[in-house]
């Protein structure tokens, strides 16, 4: 509804030059999303809904603000050598096999877990690469009633809801930064109901024993430390976590057990190798990540930092020129084939890219740039390919620093999903320990 004597609602009367009778709208601090009169601020930020909700979430035991996030130097940065466009593009294929190789296929479908033959082509994409995680979890033997499983990005849950259904006594924990629908909560408690009459919520007491839970937080502020796992030793996961929420998860490893200082990547050149130093993951048993979306990486919250300067020799202003160019792996040519990485050699159709790219961020087109020797779709897609691998290697790099066994492989052929690559590490049991505090 427009305002009075105005073109625009209150919502939008900032969107042109005139103002309501003087006052001027702003964003609200809390949620830009929606603005308010600029002297009634003060009034508006006791009763924004939407600061309420942020003062609940703060107040839950696993919410440290900033926890996970890292920091750069910016005189560290600048130490690198600069290349052209052209020499980092020769470049990658050298670094790509001496540091990624060969990535092994691991197709294997989970029996427990198996797609509807009847179901829609995009429920049976999800379901096959479900059924493949939840074997590669099966196959390091991280399939155990003993563990709590916790879903980092969880969105509606699914992947989650599909480790249920081959461990329904195994408690979950589903981590998500914002509301959803059609959740697998749903389908958890209607179970639950059906065996003993009672209704799992994440709202239920501390002492109440439930089969699910639900953390509402930014992973970058996650403190897994503060999650109630009852005691036992977690295994982490995570179905195409995007971009820099990957290394966000990731860091939030160094929270448990808890640290004595509050953000353990405060010194930059820590934070070049943030798990070195630090004592082995012992509370977490496993971690199994699907990655994607590589062009929303942040090099502050990378990771991999020490690997990518000492080991591949590049520095920052690389990191962010491949980031961009990551996303030529989601434009699929017919016929291309990628040095060590059978599974990118099976074809994907425009469709499957297509759907890729509806489900994850929408991918900012690296410009096809006139750079001598990668001016063709075929060249540019295997760059893409590599440049997603090399930034995974380093995250893999990374958990091996924190005393976990791990490797990077192939979890689905691209026509599945064209974001194929999993990160799997895991621990011995006898290496583990269920003490988190």
């Amino acid at each position: 509804t427009r305002t009075p004597g105005s073109m625009y609602c209150g919502v939008h009367i900032n969107s042109g030059k005139e103002s309501h009778k003087g006052r001027k709208r702003v964003p609200c601090p809390v949620d830009p999303s929606h603005t308010i009169f600029e002297d009634q601020l003060k009034a508006h930020l006791k009763v924004c809904p939407r600061a309420k909700e942020v003062s609940s979430q703060e107040a839950r035991p696993y919410f440290q603000r900033g926890v996970n996030s890292g920091i750069v130097d910016d005189k560290l940065a600048a130490n690198g050598r600069h290349r052209s466009d052209e020499e980092l593009i020769a470049l990658i294929p050298e670094l790509y096999s001496a540091f990624v190789g060969d990535i092994q296929d691991k197709f294997q479908l989970s029996p427990e877990v198996t797609p509807d033959p009847n179901s829609s082509g995009k429920h049976m994409k999800h379901r096959t690469q479900q059924s493949s995680i939840v074997s590669s979890l099966a196959r390091r033997d991280l399939l155990q009633d003993s563990l709590v499983f916790v879903e980092w990005g969880a969105g509606r849950g699914m992947l989650g809801l599909a480790i249920h259904s081959v461990l329904p006594s195994a408690p979950l924990i589903f981590v998500e930064r914002s509301g959803v629908r059609n959740k697998a909560d749903a389908a958890l408690r209607r179970e639950k109901g059906a065996t003993d009459g009672a209704v799992a919520s994440a709202t239920t007491s501390a002492n109440e024993q439930t089969t699910f839970s639900r953390a509402r937080v930014d992973i970058r502020h996650l403190n897994l430390a503060g999650l109630d796992t009852q005691g036992k030793p977690m295994v982490a996961v995570a179905k195409h976590l995007c971009g820099v929420a990957t290394d966000l998860a990731l860091r939030s490893l160094l929270t448990c057990p808890p640290r004595p200082d509050k953000n353990p990547g405060r010194d930059a050149r820590v934070d070049r190798w943030p798990s070195r130093g630090y004592p082995p993951c012992t509370a977490v048993r496993g971690v199994c990540i699907a990655t994607c979306c590589h062009h929303c990486c942040s090099w502050q919250d990378f990771t991999a930092k020490g690997f990518f300067e000492e080991d591949l020799g590049l520095g920052q202003d690389d990191f962010r020129r491949m980031q961009r160019w990551s996303s030529w792996a989601c434009n699929h040519p017919s016929d291309t084939r990628v040095p060590g990485d059978a599974a990118a050699n099976k074809g994907v159709t425009a469709a499957a890219s297509a759907e890729e790219e509806v489900e994850h961020h929408s991918l900012p087109k690296a410009k096809p740039a006139d750079i001598a020797g990668c001016r063709d779709v075929e060249t540019r897609y295997r760059i893409g390919r590599m440049c997603k691998r090399l930034f995974d290697m380093g995250r893999v790099h990374y958990l091996r620093n924190l005393g976990f066994e791990a490797e990077l492989i192939h979890y689905c052929p691209v026509d599945i999903s064209p974001e194929n690559a999993l990160i799997l590490a895991w621990r011995p049991p006898a290496a583990a320990s269920p003490d988190i505090g």
